[in-house]
């Protein structure tokens, strides 16, 4: 089982630092776009990951935040699967560690595979669930970045407008 342990942990690191990247990315574009509902700064959306204690509300905190701010209608809270990830990655934790504890005290492998299977069930769930906060979150980012454009270029037509002047009205022909 060595080499197979040392895949899915080198897999989950990638994969972690890869989260960790896409976060910061997300939470910085939200607070260049100036949205409200994000009031934790783009390195604490990573930092409170690693922080003992803080880690178990959070990130939660983090990604709700991303979403609100990040969501083009605008209604105030996260969509359901924000908090269903997060309880879902937090019962893969929870069932890993009291499994983990359990294989340790009474040294058998049958005694914590229930205890692997449901956090892996838990693991896979909380995995669907971020990649569809995920989705929101860019897709929302997006629909608000091509508003700036928009707005953007609309003003840039009034200031092209007012330095031109006022439309001239043609000439009277005298004859």
């Amino acid at each position: 089982y060595g080499g197979a342990l040392t895949v899915a942990g080198i897999a989950r690191a990638v994969g972690t630092i890869a989260f960790f990247v896409w976060i910061y990315r997300a939470a910085q574009h939200a607070h260049d776009q100036g949205r409200a509902g994000l009031t934790i700064s783009p390195g604490w959306c990573v930092g409170w990951f690693v922080v003992p204690v803080a880690q178990v509300w959070e990130p939660f905190r983090a990604m709700s935040g991303l979403a609100i701010a990040s969501d083009p209608r605008e209604r105030g809270h996260a969509p359901g699967y924000v908090l269903a990830w997060w309880l879902m990655y937090l019962g893969s934790l929870i069932v890993f560690f009291v499994g983990a504890r359990s294989y340790a005290h009474h040294g058998a492998i049958g005694a914590d595979l229930g205890a692997t299977v449901l956090a892996n069930v838990l693991s896979t769930g909380a995995v669907l669930a971020l990649w569809a906060t995920m989705r929101f979150i860019e897709r929302g980012q997006a629909y608000w970045a091509t508003q700036a454009r928009g707005a953007s270029e609309s003003s840039t037509k009034r200031r092209k407008r007012k330095r031109r002047g006022p439309a001239k009205m043609p000439k009277e022909d005298p004859t």
